[in-house]
Formats: structure tokens, sequence, C-alpha cells
């Protein structure tokens, strides 16, 4: 296929740059996704008995003993869980870093996306759903 003189098309890139970029992606969202999680270690304790909170590794070239060996090193007091992509797909988990917050009747009543929220903001979560477990 003749290539195209046009200025206005860029060239398609090579893979290995094309996976350099998705790589650099990747650890940007990890470091902010990490960061979230050190953030929560100051919310969780206070509604550890009152509602399931769950870190779900959604990269499918981290394994799960990679993530327990990392969950273990930062203390973290919460379990750690690993899913396929056609559950993040009917969830509609789009980009890392995803907090979904789920009710016991199992309706999404929080969704949040990469890098948003805050520690206050999470405990107004929390309080809304431990108050659905009392009723």
């Amino acid at each position: 296929m003749p290539r195209s003189t046009d200025s206005r098309r860029r060239p398609r890139e090579s893979n290995v740059t094309q996976k350099r970029r998705s790589m650099t992606r990747t650890k940007q969202a990890g470091a902010v996704c990490r960061a979230e999680l050190r953030r929560m270690k100051s919310v969780y304790p206070e509604f550890a008995g009152q509602v399931d909170f769950y870190a779900v590794g959604q990269d499918p070239t981290e394994s799960l003993e990679k993530m327990e060996r990392y969950h273990k090193e930062q203390g973290y007091p919460w379990p750690i869980a690993k899913t396929d992509i056609s559950t993040l797909k009917n969830l509609r988990v789009l980009q890392a870093s995803t907090k979904l917050a789920v009710d016991r009747q199992g309706i999404i009543n929080y969704r949040a996306g990469h890098g948003s929220g805050n520690p206050e903001t999470r405990r107004a979560v929390f309080r809304q759903l431990s108050r659905s477990v009392e009723r």
C-alpha cells in the first residue's frame, strides 16, 4: 500500500511506541491509585465492621500474588481481589482507579473516576452505605 504524502495524516506508530505509551499511562494510573489507597487507610478503619471494601486489580498483567505482596508491604487492612475484563465491562469500569459503591441490593450508588474523590467524600459514601445496612 502506498504511503500518503498528505501532511494531515499522522504516520502509523510502531507497536513498540504504542506499548511504551500504554505502559507510561499504566504507571501514571498506578501512582494515582496507590496514593488513593494510602488515603483510604485513614477512612476504612472507621467503617471496617459496617462496610465491605475491596481493592480490585484490573491489570491483566499483574498477578494476584504480586498484588498480595504489595498489599502486605503497604499494610492495607482490607481484602483484595482480581477480576476479569467481562466484569469490568459489565460494571462500566473504563479506567484505572474507578471507585464504585454498591449497596446491599446490588445498586451502584456512587461512581468516581481516576483521581477523583477525597477522604471526606469516601466517609460520606461509607456512612450512607452503613446506614443502609442498619435498616
